[in-house]
């Protein structure tokens, strides 16, 4: 993995549907951060959830795997 840049923000979550939220408030945050108006920001959690049930579909509760999320 190489390093992050300081205009850079990874965030490691298990693989589980339960941190798919933390994924999705801290990308709202960043958003609203940034000057995203509501609107935006809502777009944003809808596209998140969807790319977290992709990424989660078939996986089983006991799954030992991260899922690593770069903001830029």
């Amino acid at each position: 993995m190489s390093p992050t840049d300081a205009s850079e923000i990874l965030l490691r979550v298990p693989a589980r549907a339960p941190y798919a939220r933390i994924v999705r408030v801290g990308a709202a945050a960043l958003a609203l951060r940034q000057g995203m108006g509501f609107g935006e920001i809502d777009d944003l959690r809808l596209a998140i959830d969807e790319a977290m049930i992709v990424l989660l579909d078939g996986l089983d509760d006991d799954h030992e795997s991260d899922i690593h999320i770069v903001f830029r």
